[in-house]
């Protein structure tokens, strides 16, 4: 599941809804887009960190093997400042190190993810993620969403995912926690929530996340709703 797998990665395209993908030049879990290409109606478009990101609806940032590294090689091609700038206009939604992304700071003052130390994040969320404060987290995960959003999601919804990452983050006073967990470990030790949203930004520590219907579907009709399409 990684850069190189996608070169035989089928995805279906021009359909009503796009909702793109960005590929990371250390990509990793990308196959947690797989069942946005299940509904009928969206197509999936992998997104160079090179490319501008027209006749986009959504974009999501997947997970990374090393998330400092490539969040450097953003702000090299440019597709820092313009990801910044697309989240005024369309969903931004983080999977696990791509949530991480979307933090203000990451910090790593030990260098365990890599040799540039502490970073500038996207700044699109007010929390802060933290690298040498745990051991890799390895759980499978459930829990509930916390609130409706105008992403679409509604409170209540059940989720379940797996969790793969060596990172804590923390949230700002005023940051809601998308997920409130039953089971997993999450933004932090406390193992209580996963996740923020902030607006039309949203990241979850969750992979696997769109593989449960209700959630996705209300994701989706979000889209639709905003693209002036109905509602599945």
């Amino acid at each position: 599941e990684d850069s190189a797998s996608l070169t035989t990665h089928q995805f279906s395209e021009n359909e009503k809804i796009t909702i793109g993908t960005l590929r990371l030049p250390k990509i990793a879990n990308f196959t947690d887009i797989d069942p946005l290409d299940y509904e009928e109606d969206v197509g999936i478009k992998l997104v160079s960190i090179y490319d501008d990101f027209d006749g986009l609806d959504a974009l999501v940032i997947p997970g990374t093997r090393n998330t400092v590294d490539d969040i450097e090689e953003l702000k090299k091609s440019g597709a820092f400042d313009r990801i910044k700038d697309i989240a005024k206009k369309i969903p931004v939604f983080g999977h696990c190190g791509g949530y991480q992304m979307l933090s203000k700071e990451i910090l790593d003052p030990k260098c365990t993810e890599s040799d540039h130390g502490s970073v500038e994040g996207l700044g699109l969320i007010d929390m802060v993620t933290k690298f040498g404060e745990i051991e890799k987290v390895v759980k499978q995960s459930e829990g509930t969403i916390i609130a409706d959003s105008e992403l679409g999601f509604k409170k209540g919804t059940k989720v379940t995912g797996y969790e793969l990452h060596e990172a804590i983050t923390i949230l700002g006073e005023d940051t809601k926690p998308l997920i409130k967990l039953e089971k997993g470990h999450g933004n932090d030790t406390s193992c209580q929530y996963d996740g923020a949203i902030e607006g039309n930004v949203c990241g979850t520590y969750f992979h696997g996340i769109f593989h449960n219907y209700e959630f996705r579907r209300l994701f989706t009709d979000q889209l639709r709703i905003n693209k002036g399409l109905k509602p599945l």
